[in-house]
């Protein structure tokens, strides 16, 4: 465990801005937090994103942890994100960002 890093930074949508005016090569037309959409069916939100997360990531963990526990790791971690108050309180969502690129001569 001691020897596994994954290096996620989630920005708020104001160091996304100061990102991209840092850069200097786009502009910012537009931003908006699109709502998280509370799942259908027997889906928790939790259940959701670690679904998401495990099928962008899965191989990385089977890498690194063996596809022994995978199963019970995305398990737990499901469990663990609908315990998160802050998750089950609708406050998250995803970031839209529409950039132009600043032309140059």
């Amino acid at each position: 465990m001691d020897t596994f890093n994954l290096p996620i930074y989630f920005a708020s949508p104001h160091e996304v801005e100061a990102a991209v005016e840092r850069n200097g090569c786009f502009r910012l037309e537009k931003m908006e937090i699109l709502p998280q959409e509370k799942p259908s069916g027997n889906f928790s939100r939790g259940m959701v994103l670690s679904s998401l997360i495990r099928a962008g990531m899965e191989g990385m963990f089977k890498n690194h942890f063996g596809e022994e526990i995978i199963d019970e790791f995305f398990d737990s971690f499901h469990k663990k994100l609908d315990e998160l108050s802050k998750f089950e309180s609708g406050n998250g969502g995803s970031l839209f960002i529409l950039l132009k690129r600043i032309a140059t001569s």
